[in-house]
């Protein structure tokens, strides 16, 4: 894999000013919804290598701008502060709103639309699908996913809508920092596998539908230690998460090339649903998620260790706040139904295979 270094994505001007196939997009959605969105991306820059791309988002500009690292057809990466899409998207010959892994809304097509035949056709029918994808945030999220489910669709599948993206497959490239990597070698830290606790607002243990409960997380943490004292356990996630006892938090808030590497090196990383996951599947680590509301037919990677339990699960999308129980569950049941002692069963099996790696 590449080994790159790029920091910079502040241009004095904009691909717009730059370049005649120019391209502003507005990505709109968690961490993980951003890979997705790239794979996206990556297909609409090989359909052209003279395409130059701009992008804005409300949040995570420094996960994007490690997640397109490698992408030197991306010039810029900036904040949408006030209404700047609104105000910008006109300078360009196309502008294009992803919202999260769900839908590409074309906002804006030049009349001379001066990309290469099939780009031009991918974005014509892109704007013609417009009106339908619309519609269909109108609706609970809910209908969309099990729409693509029942067509044999995950979330990559979706947001080639209906073959209008051709994607080739479902790998998305993860950057990787020479300087992380050198960082992360002089630490020696041995074998380790890794543990996020919730993602975004999931921390809060009962904000989040799909949360666990971090009692629950600790008692999976010492049975590692017990089973596998040779291993090291690392807690990765936003320099604010709650510290799990037993895990060494030393790489909590660290940059996202570093946690990346950390991520390329684990032997297992272990988390709910999420961001982290979609990076470490991408990178090639495999994880053990534990689902409840979210759907496994969706978001889940085959190769994983996917673990639900019990009989309520898959509710994620039926109401406006996705982060609600459908059952209004202060506890869900299907994140309660999860006991530590199925994930240590998951992995004992695991990683009773994978002793003895090292960094």
């Amino acid at each position: 894999m590449p080994v790159v270094e790029r920091d910079d994505f502040t241009h004095q001007s904009h691909a717009c000013d730059e370049a005649r196939e120019s391209l502003l997009i507005y990505c709109m959605g968690g961490f993980g919804d951003f890979i997705v969105q790239k794979k996206t991306v990556e297909t609409l820059m090989e359909l052209s290598p003279g395409l130059a791309i701009d992008i804005l988002c409300s949040h995570g500009k420094d996960f994007l701008q490690f997640l397109y690292a490698d992408a030197p057809q991306v010039h810029g990466i900036e904040l949408n502060l006030g209404m700047r899409y609104e105000a910008m998207r006109d300078r360009y010959a196309a502008a294009i709103t992803f919202s999260g892994h769900v839908s590409a809304i074309v906002d804006h097509l030049r009349e001379d639309c001066p990309f290469p035949s099939h780009l031009a056709q991918v974005f014509q029918s892109l704007q013609a699908q417009a009106k339908d994808m619309v519609h269909s945030m109108q609706m609970p999220l809910y209908a969309a996913f099990y729409r693509s489910i029942y067509r044999g669709e995950n979330c990559y599948g979706r947001m080639t809508f209906g073959g209008t993206i051709p994607c080739r497959d479902q790998k998305v490239h993860i950057p990787q920092d020479a300087a992380a990597e050198r960082m992360l070698s002089e630490k020696r830290l041995g074998a380790y596998v890794t543990v996020n606790y919730g993602n975004g607002s999931a921390h809060e243990e009962r904000s989040v539908a799909k949360s666990w409960r971090r009692d629950r997380f600790e008692t999976v943490i010492a049975a590692i230690h017990r089973g596998f004292p040779e291993l090291g356990v690392v807690q990765i996630g936003p320099g604010d998460a709650v510290p799990l006892a037993g895990a060494g938090h030393d790489f909590l808030g660290v940059p996202w090339p570093m946690v990346a590497e950390l991520l390329r090196h684990s032997l297992l990383h272990i988390d709910i649903e999420g961001g982290l996951v979609h990076l470490a599947s991408q990178i090639g680590t495999k994880c053990l998620v534990l689902f409840g509301p979210t759907q496994i037919e969706d978001v889940g990677y085959p190769n994983n260790i996917n673990l639900r339990a019990g009989t309520c699960h898959n509710c994620y999308g039926l109401y406006p706040d996705i982060n609600t129980c459908a059952r209004g569950l202060a506890n869900p049941e299907c994140m309660m139904s999860i006991t530590p002692e199925m994930v240590m069963d998951k992995v004992r099996k695991y990683l009773g295979t994978k002793k003895g790696a090292s960094v």
